[in-house]
């Protein structure tokens, strides 16, 4: 870059000047120069700049996936080099230009600024993947610890931020929150105690202030403890209440229809369902026994039979009474109390439940894990609060919980099954009926029990995470 600076000299001076750019003196020399008709002598200096007119800004990959990773780097100007993101979307580090995709799809733009403030930029493409239903990273290396014995997994946003945090109960009594970084990523746990062999959990906003609280089951002590959230990744001191024996299944509605949120566990073995009252403000009345099940160790809740009434459904592992195991069905009353449970015929110890509409007719269907029998089972919902018979598909050993979902983004829910004696996640892709077509499953999962769906990085593709037993990690599947 070059310039020119004419300067009249009247009488002799020395010149100092401070040029906005690093230079050497081209040349110099006296000349005349007009101004106004007349002629004088006129010093003319002439500046080349040591530095190029913009930064040259490359990328170590043309094209990334979603989670994957590009190092940007800049030549020419003068470092240290800063870079951001100008269009597109992505995380930038402050310095050394290490850029993770994930925030939008599509051409990313990137500036580089050096120590000067001179810009350049460069362009990386972010590819959302092939749309099968595949999933990135099936080799556990976005794996996060989670102390000993993960059992379950919830998911919600705690800080308010728009990303999709995770959280998880050991049994060794330890609440885990995984802060999302927004790009499938997660920042290391925050803690809270919760009392040894913690079970199934629900999150939801029990005292109507905007910030997530948590509902925690605990097995041994035979009680219910509530965390209230503050909204920033922690919570206020648990309060617990008295439970029955061996508590397992939770769930949180409105059964009461009261506009105030509800809490309804399930019992091993005391093989009881109960009713814990909301009061609007965080707390809960004392509980109620509403109903008796053999081995409840899981429990859903939906308008099965769209009356306005919150319905319960709970899968029996041991069997309920006239079944060898099943999905037992408990229509609401609206008041808090349930009818008399329907039992359904399902395969060898069914240990979670799914409700979704499993072939669009826009009736709720159920889908269980059954945990004796490496299959899962799908009743289809007739709309009214019944289902018709039990259709099998096999899986992984000892299948512990399944999610439904739309992995391969076709409109249609399909399921994802943790099989925990086989230590791999299986996904099967709905066939708009009710069947499913079963894809090759990632094995080496380490054990899934607990499995959950939703969009961690924002991309719009369904993402899989899932509490491990054998190797005491949180995995984080990336969809493709």
């Amino acid at each position: 870059m070059k310039a020119q600076i004419f300067i009249k000299l009247p009488f002799r001076i020395w010149l100092t000047i401070a040029l906005p750019f690093f230079a050497t003196l081209s040349s110099a020399c006296l000349s005349p120069y007009p101004t106004g008709g007349d002629t004088e002598n006129v010093l003319m200096l002439l500046f080349y700049s040591n530095q190029s007119s913009s930064l040259a800004v490359t990328a170590s990959a043309s094209s990334v996936l979603i989670y994957e990773q590009a190092t940007f780097s800049a030549s020419g100007g003068t470092a240290p080099y800063t870079f951001s993101v100008t269009s597109g979307g992505g995380t930038i580090t402050a310095t050394g230009g290490v850029y993770t995709a994930g925030a939008l799809l599509g051409t990313q733009t990137i500036t580089a600024t050096d120590a000067t403030g001179l810009t350049g930029q460069g362009t990386i493409t972010v590819n959302g993947g092939s749309g099968d239903g595949s999933f990135q990273n099936t080799d556990g290396s976005n794996s996060l610890s989670a102390a000993t014995q993960p059992e379950r997994i919830e998911a919600g946003d705690f800080d308010g931020d728009g990303f999709v945090d995770i959280a998880v109960v050991t049994n060794n009594g330890t609440l885990h929150i995984f802060k999302s970084n927004g790009n499938g990523t997660f920042q290391a746990s925050l803690t809270s105690t919760v009392d040894s062999n913690g079970r199934e959990f629900a999150v939801a906003d029990l005292n109507v202030d905007g910030k997530l609280d948590v509902v925690v089951g605990v097995a041994n002590v035979n009680e219910m403890s509530v965390f209230l959230g503050n909204g920033d990744l922690t919570f206020q001191a648990k309060v617990d209440y008295a439970g029955e024996t061996g508590w397992e299944g939770t769930t949180v509605g409105d059964f009461d229809n009261d506009g105030i949120l509800d809490i309804v566990g399930t019992s091993d073995p005391n093989d009881n369902i109960s009713f814990y009252k909301g009061n609007g403000d965080g707390t809960f009345q004392t509980y109620s026994t509403t109903g008796s099940i053999n081995r409840p160790f899981h429990a859903e809740s939906a308008d099965l039979n769209l009356d306005g009434n919150l319905d319960l459904v709970v899968p029996n592992y041991a069997g309920a009474p006239s079944t060898n195991s099943g999905a037992s069905v408990f229509l609401g009353k609206g008041d808090g109390t349930f009818q008399n449970p329907v039992e359904y015929a399902t395969n060898t110890n069914s240990r979670s439940v799914a409700i979704a509409d499993l072939n669009n007719d826009g009736k709720l269907d159920l889908a269980t894990a059954n945990n004796g029998a490496a299959s899962i089972s799908v009743l289809l919902g007739n709309g009214d609060g019944t289902f018709q018979t039990a259709i099998d598909t096999a899986v992984g050993n000892n299948p512990y919980d399944l999610a439904a979902c739309d992995m391969n983004s076709d409109g249609v829910m399909d399921l994802v099954v943790g099989s925990e004696g086989s230590a791999r996640v299986d996904v099967l892709f709905g066939n708009n009926n009710g069947t499913f077509a079963v894809q090759t499953p990632f094995t080496g999962a380490g054990g899934p029990k607990d499995m959950i769906c939703r969009d961690f990085n924002n991309d719009g593709i369904m993402d899989v995470a899932t509490p491990t037993v054998n190797n005491h990690v949180l995995r984080v599947y990336m969809g493709n």
